[in-house]
């Protein structure tokens, strides 16, 4: 009995033939659109051990006219990296204040 497809994850590391698992949850977040059918993979607090080759599986199944099928699909993979040393900061936001009379007639905006 399905109801709506499941999503997996999985992160193979540099160097490794290994593919491990992914649990959702904790520091990974996983956001769908069903708009577009896509599905997000949010990783929060990144260290390095982080890095390695992401991918998605999705297990779908379907009924009618006659016939019953399963699907399993994967995704090709995404590459994150993670170095070392570079530190992860916020972004800065800065208040733009309305541009003054002079410095429209400069064409500064």
């Amino acid at each position: 009995n399905c109801a709506l497809p499941s999503t997996y994850w999985y992160r193979k590391k540099s160097g490794s033939t290994l593919e491990e698992s992914i649990s959702k949850g904790g520091r990974y977040l996983e956001t769908a659109n069903s708009g577009s059918k896509s599905f997000c993979l949010r990783i929060n607090d990144l260290t390095v051990e982080d890095s390695g080759t992401y991918r998605c599986n999705l297990s779908d199944c379907w009924y009618g006219r006659g016939y019953d099928g399963f699907a399993d699909v994967y995704g090709g993979g995404t590459v994150v990296t993670v170095n070392p040393g570079i530190p992860l900061s916020p972004p800065i936001v800065s208040l733009l204040h309305s541009a003054t009379e002079e410095q429209r007639a400069n064409g500064f905006v």
